[in-house]
């Protein structure tokens, strides 16, 4: 059985990768096409958006990829991609579940402003000319090599006897379930969130054999005062929360990848993570540790 694929075009605004994937979904009914800025028009219908929509928009962006590897459908991806850190960062997200490959669409800076002045919805000179720079770069340092689907081999993790072991749990889908008491980032309503008794019994099994507890979450460190609070209500004592920094919009499984790298790894032997979303247990797993999804 083939492979799925992930195509990565990389291009400036006006270069046409939008217009070659439009065409090639249209030919090839197993791909997919998604883009930030179809995102961005569909919710807002402008093509900048500020920072809490801008989340908004890359949960449903990735939640994409999920959704149509999982439906064993290819993708097309034409944001602009002109930076080594986006390129590398859906590159680790697809890797071990479809091929990669770079599509390029190069283009002289003069052509491109030309183009775009033609466009309903320009973007803008100043725009173009700040990702033709981006895009320079990366052409010159990035060695844009395809690459076949990595293989998932599960490893035992290495435990060190001089470190300490700790459990580890996510709060949102996981320990605290908000039932729609408050929006998306409404930051300051989070000590409304509903108590999961099951996760919960885990955890007082865990406290109560002296186990180590951590809280690692994808939420803003904004929230971290009424999060405490949320945790108190519920007689939840833990050695440590760790957060989302603050205006950092990074996907998910990206910050909590970021976290556990930081201040986990080498640290402490985790035993288990209790985590609600399969794609961040894949990526604590491949580091090395062992996790359970709620």
């Amino acid at each position: 059985m083939n492979n799925l694929e992930c195509i990565i075009c990389i291009g400036i605004p006006a270069s046409g990768k939008s217009t070659w994937a439009t065409e090639y979904v249209r030919k090839n009914p197993n791909y997919v096409r998604l883009n930030r800025d179809s995102y961005r028009y569909m919710l807002k219908d402008q093509g900048f958006t500020e920072a809490k929509i801008e989340k908004l928009i890359t949960d449903m962006f990735y939640t994409g990829i999920d959704m149509a590897l999982a439906a064993k459908l290819s993708l097309v991806i034409d944001n602009t991609n002109t930076k080594q850190s986006v390129i590398n960062e859906l590159v680790e997200y697809v890797q071990y579940r479809a091929d990669v490959r770079y599509m390029l669409f190069p283009i002289s800076l003069e052509e491109a402003i030309s183009r775009d002045l033609a466009r309903p919805k320009p973007v803008g000179e100043e725009v173009i000319k700040k990702m033709y720079d981006s895009y320079e770069i990366l052409m010159d340092s990035f060695n844009l090599v395809n690459q076949t689907q990595k293989k998932y081999i599960y490893k035992e993790p290495i435990t060190n006897d001089l470190l300490p072991h700790v459990t580890i749990f996510d709060l949102d889908g996981t320990l605290a379930h908000a039932n729609s008491k408050r929006g998306y980032f409404e930051w300051d309503k989070v000590d409304r969130d509903d108590l999961d008794l099951k996760i919960y019994g885990m955890y007082k099994r865990h406290r109560a054999s002296g186990d180590r507890i951590i809280i690692i979450t994808g939420r803003s460190e904004e929230s971290r005062k009424p999060t405490e609070e949320w945790l108190d209500f519920y007689d939840i004592k833990h050695d440590g929360l760790f957060m989302r920094p603050k205006d950092e919009f990074k996907k998910d499984t990206v910050i909590k990848r970021q976290i556990y790298l930081e201040h986990i790894n080498d640290k402490f032997n985790v035993d288990v993570i209790y985590e609600d979303r399969q794609s961040v247990c894949k990526n604590v797993e491949i580091i090395g540790t062992k996790s359970a999804t709620s």
